[in-house]
């Protein structure tokens, strides 16, 4: 029986560092037990995760992220599209135990930035979620394990994985590769008609809330509601055009999918890698859907004429130089903008060029669509023999495995209670099973 007393936000006592533990963006070259390649959410989740509930200690672990700060990406984000709260609850977080951040939210006196979502539990304000971001990085000093560097490339070697780098090399026993999407965003083949000036995605680095005329909004999900209503309230005029109209979900899928004995039930009866895995995820997913309070929102809005709402698809755009850019849609409007801000999602995570160069070097092996082929009770992805390599993923890139919330912070708590499975069965000795290949793709 567990005599650890702690409250839950309070340091732990795995995660403090040792003496000799290297600075913040130092790249130490002794071997380390792990390297995590990616320090946004996921990241640190895992290493949250890795030094509270196994044998790992704070010199034994990196995180490999070329930002200045851990978590840059979903900050720039989040600001970027306008958003006011999390749409997952307050159980989804990046700390360690269940209701950290209920207790975070409680001790200091911020229990009202937990907003009440119909038939789920309380979601956290954006600036809260945040907060507590920041107190789980301090707890556990993983600023002090936050190397600043690009990772070129990853290569095992004997029983080690080597990590090389734009500023040197690391080697540690296993690798988590926790990298998301990469900043590649979906972009409709209508957009290359226009001016690259026209047109941004919601999430370029160079789209900016403020300072637009007439806008049009392309999207039908949350990020789309969130950003036309911080376009509104800018005193922009607004346009959302959402292909198939705007459709009511809480969260990305059902909740049932949050646990892990369903994926095994659900997913995993199919082989690793097998498409029959896509298909069934890909109808889980909620895609291009809003919450009720963003709906309720946009529904606020549209009634006060702060912005429109259109149902349909571009048929043609082009660039007019006295009244800006024109679209033909397909219910035969023709609208009118300064600027066209794209909320269109992410490109696949499987066909980044990392992943990419990573799985054709050290040939592992690829499913449907160049999914990963990973060991399902592990997330080790697999050889060409069957037999697991050291190198482990987590987020979108391991929804094969994870499930339709793979690429959430409901996936990365998912992904990182396997790991702590992983790590320790490395730990006691065991050894690598054989995992089964895809077939009949």
């Amino acid at each position: 029986m567990s005599t650890d007393t702690r409250r839950p936000d309070e340091p732990a006592v795995p995660g403090r560092p040792a003496e000799d533990s290297p600075g913040r963006g130092t790249l130490d070259r002794r071997p380390s037990e792990c390297v995590i390649v990616g320090g946004g959410l996921h990241g640190i989740h895992v290493a949250a995760k890795l030094l509270e509930e196994t044998e790992i200690d704070h010199g034994q672990l990196r995180i490999v992220d070329l930002n200045h700060r851990l978590a840059t990406n979903f900050r720039a984000k989040a600001t970027q599209c306008g958003m006011e709260s999390m749409r997952s609850s307050s159980l989804d977080h990046v700390g360690v135990h269940p209701l950290e951040l209920e207790l975070f939210a409680a001790r200091r006196n911020r229990t009202d930035e937990l907003f009440e979502t119909d038939d789920y539990p309380p979601r956290p304000s954006l600036s809260l979620f945040l907060d507590h971001v920041d107190h789980v990085v301090d707890r556990y000093d993983l600023d002090d394990l936050h190397v600043r560097a690009r990772v070129t490339a990853l290569r095992e070697s004997d029983d080690r994985v080597v990590v090389e780098t734009d500023e040197g090399t690391l080697d540690a026993h296993r690798c988590v590769l926790a990298i998301g999407h990469g900043n590649r965003y979906t972009r409709p083949s209508w957009t290359t008609a226009l001016d690259g000036s026209a047109v941004d995605h919601v999430w370029d680095r160079s789209f900016d809330l403020d300072h637009w005329g007439r806008v049009v909004v392309v999207g039908g999900g949350v990020t789309a509601a969130q950003t036309a209503l911080s376009l509104s309230e800018r005193g922009a005029d607004v346009t959302l055009l959402a292909r198939s109209g705007l459709t009511e979900r809480t969260i990305e899928a059902d909740q049932r999918w949050q646990r892990w004995n369903h994926i095994e039930q659900t997913l995993h009866g199919h082989p690793p890698g097998h498409r029959a895995r896509l298909r069934r995820i890909s109808r889980a997913r909620y895609d291009g859907t809003v919450p009720s309070y963003l709906l309720r929102d946009i529904e606020a809005a549209v009634a006060e004429n702060e912005l429109s709402v259109v149902d349909g698809d571009v048929l043609r755009a082009r660039d007019d130089h006295e009244s800006g850019v024109r679209l033909a849609v397909t219910d035969g409007r023709c609208l009118r903008a300064d600027h066209i801000a794209l909320a269109t999602g992410f490109e696949s995570p499987f066909d980044h060029p990392f992943v990419e160069r990573v799985a054709a070097a050290e040939e592992l092996v690829r499913g449907e669509a160049g999914m990963p082929v990973l060991d399902d009770r592990t997330l080790a992805w697999t050889r060409p023999d069957g037999v697991s390599s050291s190198i482990h993923v987590v987020g979108a890139l391991a929804m094969g495995s994870v499930g339709p919330f793979a690429g959430n912070v409901i996936g990365a708590r998912l992904a990182a209670a396997q790991l702590v499975d992983a790590l320790s069965l490395r730990e006691s000795g065991s050894s690598a099973v054989a995992v089964e290949q895809p077939a009949g793709f």
